[in-house]
């Protein structure tokens, strides 16, 4: 992965909201799945809804999500957040860039997609930005 150090968002909650100690992290994300049952006669899965509060709120409801897609392999992963903190946005801040920093390592951003829904339609409120990125 080829990626300008700068194009590299920082993982702003690491150590707060979820563990900040990779193996730690990595250890409580794999019992949340482990504890989680399938849900069997889903069909073919195509996207999962999935909390995104701290883990200690969310992980065990967020394991039973991901649980169901275990082994799946996807082209592309689309992650919807809200933003908490900053007034300034009052519209979908796309990142169009490089990657983004976990403890777990760097996740990369599909740029090519992520430009074309900031581009697919100019009259709605989708804007590229890094003002909802900002640590």
């Amino acid at each position: 992965m080829d990626i300008n150090p700068k194009d590299i968002r920082p993982a702003a909650y690491a150590g707060s909201w979820y563990e900040g100690n990779p193996d730690r992290l990595q250890e409580s994300v794999k019992k949340y799945i482990e504890y989680a049952k399938i849900t069997h006669g889903l069909g073919k899965i195509i996207g999962i809804i999935s909390p995104h509060a701290g883990h200690i709120f969310s992980g065990p409801t967020a394991g039973y999500a991901f649980k169901q897609i275990a082994g799946e392999k996807y082209d592309t992963v689309v992650v919807v957040a809200t933003n908490h903190a900053d007034s300034r946005l009052n519209f979908s801040s796309v990142y169009t860039h490089g990657a983004y920093q976990t403890p777990l390592g760097l996740v990369p951003v599909d740029v090519e997609t992520a430009k074309a829904v900031v581009d697919f339609d100019k009259s709605d409120t989708v804007r590229e930005s890094d003002l909802g990125h900002i640590s």
